[in-house]
C-alpha cells in the first residue's frame, strides 16, 4: 500500500519539481545566449568603428609616400625573387659538384683496380743521336731535300 501511495501521491511533485528545473535551465541558457550574442555585436561594432578610424587615418596620408611605399615593396620583391634564383643556381651547382666528384672518385677506383695498357707501356726512347758531325750534317740535308723537293713546281728549264 505504501508503494501505490507513494506513486499516486509522490510522483506527480516530483515531476513537476524535475520539469521545473528544466524550464529554469532553458531560460538561464537563452538568457546567456542573448547576453553572448549582445556582447558580440558591440565587439563587432567597436571593431567596425576601429577600422574605420585606422582607414581615415591611411587616407590622411601622402599620396607620393603611399606610391614610394608601393614602389618599395616591389623593389624588395624582386629582390627576393632574384635572391631565390640565385639560391636555385648554387645549389644546382652544388649538386653538379656533388656528381662530378662522384664520377671522378668511381674512376679512380677503377683505375686502381684495372690500369690502362698506356700507363702501363713504357715510354719509347727517342733516337740515338747521330755519332760524327759528317752523318748529322747528311741528315739535315736530307731532310731540307725533302721538304723543298715537293715545292718544286715542273716548268721549263732554265737556260
Amino acid at each position: 500500500m505504501l508503494s501505490s501511495d507513494f506513486l499516486i501521491l509522490g510522483l506527480p511533485p516530483a515531476a513537476a519539481a524535475v520539469c521545473g528545473v528544466l524550464v529554469v535551465l532553458h531560460f538561464n541558457r537563452k538568457k546567456k545566449r542573448r547576453r553572448d550574442l549582445r556582447l558580440a555585436a558591440g565587439q563587432s561594432k567597436l571593431l567596425g568603428d576601429y577600422i574605420f578610424e585606422r582607414m581615415a587615418l591611411l587616407d590622411q596620408y601622402e599620396v607620393g609616400l603611399r606610391e614610394e611605399a608601393d614602389r618599395s615593396l616591389d623593389k624588395l620583391q624582386i629582390a627576393l625573387i632574384d635572391r631565390q634564383a640565385h639560391l636555385l643556381n648554387y645549389e644546382d651547382l652544388a649538386i653538379l659538384q656533388r656528381y662530378k666528384l662522384e664520377i671522378q672518385e668511381s674512376s679512380a677506383r677503377d683505375l686502381a683496380i684495372h690500369p690502362s695498357p698506356r700507363e702501363t707501356s713504357q715510354p719509347k726512347a727517342p733516337p740515338p743521336p747521330p755519332s760524327t758531325r759528317n752523318e748529322l750534317e747528311d741528315q739535315l740535308l736530307e731532310k731540307i731535300n725533302q721538304l723543298n723537293a715537293p715545292s718544286r713546281k715542273p716548268g721549263r728549264p732554265r737556260a
